[in-house]
Parts: C-alpha cells; sequence; structure tokens
C-alpha cells in the first residue's frame, strides 16, 4: 500500500516533517510525500505591494536546488521587491496569472548568476516601477533551449528594457504582452551581439505595445561579429503604436518575418517600421529573408519613412517581400538598391529608392538616350533594354552600366553578362570590361552608326564573400 499527501504551497520545513510522521504508522506500507513547488510565502513574504519582501526573496534563492527549481508566484498577491532575483541553473517560475505579481522599484528585476539552460517563465506579470531597472536582463551570461510565454512585463523605466541579452539561442517567446508605459529611449527587446549566439529563436502570438511618442524600436536584434545571426522567426506579433519604429533586423541570414501587423500609430512614424540592414562593427549585411503578409493596419508615416525598408546600399541580399497587400493605406518598400531583393505576390504598393534609379544603361558618346530601369522590377539586377547610340560612338566605349551617385556597388561584381536581342546588339558583339568598382563599359569590337537600337538583357552577378 502506498499512501500519498501533498503539500499546500504555503507549506513550511516543519509542515514536511509533521506530515512525514503522521504518515508513518504501524505497517508495511510505503509512504511518500509530494511537495508542491516553494512561493515566497513558505518564506515569510507579504505580498501587499507595498511591503518589501527582498529578505524573504533571498531565503527562498537560498534554498533552491543548484538546478534552479520551480518557484510558484500565487494569484492576488504582488511581490515588491528592490534587489535582482538572481536566476541559476534551469529555473522554473509559473504563476497563477495576470493578479500574481512581482514589482521591483530599483532595480533590474531578473538576473543570472551563470549561463542558463531549459528556463521556463510563465502565467505571473512582472511590473518595473519607477526607478526600476531591466525586467530580464541576461546580458552578462547566455541563455539557451529556454521558453519564456503567457507573460505581463511591463516597462515604466525610459531607458531600459523588457528582455536585454547578447547571447539568445534556441528560445521561444511567445504569447506575451510586453508593455513600454513611458516614452523611451531603448527598444522594449535590446540584443545586440557579438559571439554568432542570437540564432534560431521564435518571437509569436506577441503584444508589444509603447507609449504614445515612444521614441525608439520594439524590437533590435543586432549580430556584430564576422557572422550571422540565422534562423531567427517573428511571427504573428502585434506592434501597437510603434512609433519609434517596430522591428530592425541587422546581420541576419534566412529570417522569416510573417503575419505582424503596425496598429495605431498616435503620430507619425520617426523610423521605418520594419528595417533590415547589415550588423555594426564588422558584421555582415542580412541575406535569405522573408518577409511576407505584415500590414500597417493604421496610422500615418512620418517624411521619408516606411513599412519596409533595407538599407543603407549593399546590407540586403537574395530576400524575397511577398503577399503584402495595402489596403486604404499604401505599403511603401525601400530597396535601396540592394542586391536579389525581390518583390512577388504584392498589390497596392509604392516600391521606392532614397537614391538615384537602380542604375542607368545610357549612351557614352553623343546625344544618346539613356534608358534607366524600373525600379518596380521583380529582379533588379537582371533585366532586358534597349539603348540608342549617340553620335559618333568609338570602339571600346559604347555603353557605360554605371554607378548612381550613391554608389550601389561595394565592390567588383564576379560579372556582367550580356545577351543581344537584336541583331545590332549582336553585330556589336558586346562584351564587358571592368572600369572600377562602380562602372562597367559594354565595349564592340566594330562600333554600330549612330541613332542604330540595341537590345540586350544583363544580369548582374555578384559574389557574396564575407560582405564584400
Amino acid at each position: 500500500m502506498t499512501r500519498t499527501t501533498r503539500l499546500n504551497p504555503r507549506s513550511t520545513a516543519a509542515d514536511v516533517t509533521a506530515a512525514t510522521a503522521a504518515l508513518k504508522t504501524p505497517g508495511n506500507g510505503v509512504v511518500t510525500v509530494t511537495e508542491a513547488p516553494t512561493t515566497p510565502l513558505r518564506y515569510g513574504a507579504v505580498g501587499d505591494g507595498f511591503t518589501l519582501d527582498d529578505t524573504a526573496f533571498a531565503a527562498m534563492m537560498a534554498a533552491l536546488p543548484a538546478a534552479g527549481g520551480h518557484v510558484y508566484i500565487p494569484s492576488g498577491y504582488n511581490f515588491f521587491l528592490s534587489s535582482p532575483i538572481e536566476l541559476q541553473g534551469n529555473p522554473h517560475w509559473s504563476g497563477g496569472g495576470a493578479n500574481a505579481r512581482i514589482t521591483n522599484h530599483s532595480s533590474d528585476v531578473f538576473t543570472s548568476s551563470g549561463f542558463m539552460a531549459w528556463m521556463h517563465l510563465h502565467d505571473f506579470r512582472v511590473d518595473s516601477a519607477g526607478g526600476g531597472g531591466h525586467i530580464l536582463n541576461f546580458q552578462t551570461y547566455g541563455v539557451s533551449k529556454s521558453q519564456i510565454d503567457n507573460m505581463v512585463l511591463i516597462q515604466n523605466v525610459a531607458n531600459k528594457s523588457v528582455l536585454q541579452s547578447g547571447y539568445w539561442l534556441d528560445n521561444f517567446f511567445r504569447s506575451s504582452h510586453l508593455f513600454g508605459a513611458v516614452n523611451r529611449s531603448v527598444p522594449l527587446i535590446n540584443m545586440v551581439g557579438t559571439t554568432d549566439n542570437l540564432s534560431d529563436n521564435t518571437w509569436e502570438d506577441l503584444t508589444l505595445t509603447d507609449a504614445t511618442g515612444a521614441s525608439t524600436w520594439a524590437m533590435w536584434i543586432e549580430e556584430q561579429s564576422a557572422a550571422l545571426a540565422f534562423s531567427n522567426k517573428f511571427r504573428g506579433i502585434n506592434f501597437e503604436n510603434p512609433v519609434g519604429g517596430a522591428l530592425t533586423l541587422r546581420g541576419h541570414i534566412n529570417y522569416l518575418v510573417e503575419d505582424c501587423e503596425f496598429w495605431d500609430l498616435a503620430s507619425p512614424a520617426t523610423n521605418h517600421l520594419l528595417y533590415c540592414a547589415a550588423g555594426g562593427g564588422s558584421g555582415l549585411p542580412n541575406r535569405d529573408g522573408m518577409i511576407r503578409k505584415v500590414v500597417r493596419a493604421s496610422g500615418t508615416l512620418g517624411s521619408g519613412i516606411c513599412d519596409i525598408a533595407f538599407g543603407p546600399v549593399g546590407s540586403e541580399f537574395n530576400t524575397v517581400v511577398r503577399e503584402i497587400h495595402g489596403t486604404s493605406l499604401i505599403q511603401v518598400i525601400d530597396t535601396q538598391h540592394n542586391i536579389g531583393v525581390r518583390i512577388e505576390d504584392c498589390t497596392n504598393i509604392a516600391a521606392q529608392s532614397s537614391y538615384a534609379p537602380i542604375y542607368a544603361v545610357q549612351a557614352a558618346a553623343g546625344t544618346g538616350a539613356a534608358a534607366a530601369l524600373d525600379p518596380n522590377a521583380s529582379n533588379l539586377y537582371s533585366a532586358g533594354c534597349q539603348v540608342t547610340t549617340g553620335t559618333g560612338p568609338t570602339a571600346g566605349d559604347l555603353v557605360n552600366v554605371s554607378a548612381n551617385v550613391n554608389g550601389w556597388l561595394s565592390a567588383t561584381p564576379a560579372a556582367v553578362m550580356l545577351v543581344a536581342r537584336n541583331a545590332a546588339a549582336a553585330q556589336a558583339q558586346l562584351y564587358v570590361s571592368a572600369q572600377s568598382a562602380t562602372s562597367f563599359t559594354v565595349a564592340a569590337a566594330t562600333a554600330p552608326s549612330a541613332s542604330t537600337a540595341l537590345k540586350f538583357s544583363y544580369n548582374v552577378v555578384r559574389a557574396i564573400n564575407g560582405g564584400s
């Protein structure tokens, strides 16, 4: 016979001893005692939102096993702290929902005393009071294979984040509400890494709400090492009032942004809502991203601000923008001359560039007509065009494939391939001769006469090697 008793969350060590003794009656039965997760109440915490519970929390943390243990925050209590909770091992913290609260008025709320894996935080609320710090500060040590879900995280300090970390690998953050209650100067989620460890993370079903007049991004995730953050996914995120910009990604490969919405901009945005660029320092450009089904559902953008922006030049390669459908508002996509950015299956959008036309194929001599490329083309660096020769062209200097004034190439491409599409172009025996890092001349062994239409296709081939 096995007899089991379960202790309630407020049980003390004496309760465990008493319960065990009561079960030890004569006989040969097996006795087990199943202890519930510990709570701050067991160590004398008050949880009234006014009385400092630092001493009780310190005692509770000291009693937890090195592996992390399981802490339960009961509903109806607001534990008031002035010092951080230092997590360790693989901690598990759960709670009774939004009415189970922790508030810290003078320091970071959660930090770590070492690298953590298999952390799980769920089903309670955390508030940073007016003088507090970051809610989740894991900047010093890394977090991996962990999950945060069903949380309410409220940041009341302008220069502090909800989550800050430079090492965030193989984690899930989902089904939570993050609220910036003041006009902030840092992102709600702020991650800048230098060790190639901001990868394989999933952010989904989140609501990020900014206070009116927010001055910075809601999420900023950047890898600054000579590598790339890879396979990060952003799904179903509702950015409410992202006046200062919603999401910026720098130094990412194989990223996915889908089913995200930008709502209720109380005043014109001051940053692009979705911005993709190269990482700072020795960071590399973004590559191979997919952006689909994102929408600015309401509000207005400031002058020169875009819903989706890539830049500056040379910071985005081979990314696809797909299924973006404007309704009453125009969706603006700024490609800024990046290589292989493709716009597919989109309606009611406006694609634009912050610079001159993508690049021009023009007659190099005389009064030949210039042929600017279509900035709305699905592939901006592979297309067909027609050039009419000018008066008195000379062999070896007929057509120039040139950069815009800001330079759309940061290094010499692998090749500029040309295919003649009419007899005149074939007769001209087109080939490419490199002139400089930003200029390539199509020469001819036999110069055609003036005012001859040359039709040909071209393809700029870019070798991606270390971001050069």
